[in-house]
């Protein structure tokens, strides 16, 4: 029988070597295939709860907040906040 448990290790187990192959952090030289397989990647790592996603966008997001005219921090991964609702996580 598969349960909730069995099924977020078998996806996290899919979607971490996916999320570490293109990276959290965007650089100005990526190609369009790479932005939109980091976008695809960093949704779903952030929905199964991947630590190094969802410290990463709290920081992105802590940036913004801070300086919320500097739009170099307003990126795809702060649109990820509004994925998941990070209350009630141990990602702390």
């Amino acid at each position: 029988m598969i349960t909730h448990g069995t099924l977020q290790i078998y996806m996290t187990n899919l979607v971490a070597p996916y999320y570490e192959h293109v990276g959290f952090q965007e650089m100005a030289s990526d190609a369009q295939l790479t932005i939109y397989s980091r976008s695809d990647a960093m949704g779903w790592a952030c929905k199964l709860l991947i630590p190094d996603c969802i410290n990463n966008s709290k920081a992105k997001y802590a940036q913004l907040m801070n300086d919320p005219d500097n739009s170099r921090y307003a990126s795809i991964s702060i649109f990820l906040l509004s994925i998941h609702p990070f209350r009630n996580t141990n990602a702390d």
